[in-house]
């Protein structure tokens, strides 16, 4: 009911916004980037030219203090969390609850009409067929990078017709530069297990 009346229902505020008394309240320095991404987005139309530009202007994620004191500091940008920003609908001035958007009582940082815009360059929504695990990979969810102890994930590759498995990292797979673990192969590492 809440929701439904464009309040912030808790969390941690999104880049762009504080907290003030329960209400998200621009944050004048942090609104600038995320209208810059928007902007970038739309004239590069991919995630991770957008990621790489705003690592080489040096932006960083929104970093935060939480209530207990606990502080969650900044990241490097990847493609997953300029996605997950371009795909918010707070920036526009909206709640969202399940598929349908309310008017929130925060002020929007862009305008409902570039945030259409930007939907719609993702293209329509992919149907969510769910999480399966593949089966052709044992180790699937129980092994971590050496490197950076991100999760490995399943990758493969075709030279000649003929398949070739991996164990990837799941952190260097969205941010090259965040990781130096190379890719694993999956029968090496199973045989080895």
């Amino acid at each position: 009911a809440a929701r439904k009346k464009g309040k912030w229902t808790g969390g941690i505020p999104p880049l762009g916004y504080v907290l003030k008394d329960k209400h998200l309240v621009v944050d004048d320095q942090e609104a600038i980037v995320v209208r810059e991404i928007f902007a970038l987005f739309e004239q590069q139309r991919n995630l991770e030219a957008v990621a790489r530009l705003l690592n080489e202007r040096h932006r960083a994620t929104k970093r935060h203090r939480t209530a207990a004191g606990r502080v969650l500091e900044s990241r490097a940008w990847d493609r997953l969390a300029v996605g997950r920003l371009l795909r918010n609908p707070v920036y526009a001035g909206y709640v969202l609850i399940g598929d349908e958007l309310y008017d929130g009582e925060h002020p929007a940082l862009i305008s409902p009409e570039t945030f259409d815009r930007v939907q719609t360059l993702f293209g329509p929504p992919r149907p969510n067929r769910g999480r399966r695990a593949n089966p052709d990979y044992l180790l699937h969810g129980l092994v971590v990078c050496g490197a950076c102890r991100g999760q490995l994930v399943p990758s493969s590759t075709f030279k000649a017709g003929k398949p070739y498995r991996y164990y990837r990292c799941a952190t260097r797979a969205n941010s090259p530069t965040a990781c130096t673990a190379t890719m694993l192969p999956a029968d090496g590492l199973e045989a080895y297990v």
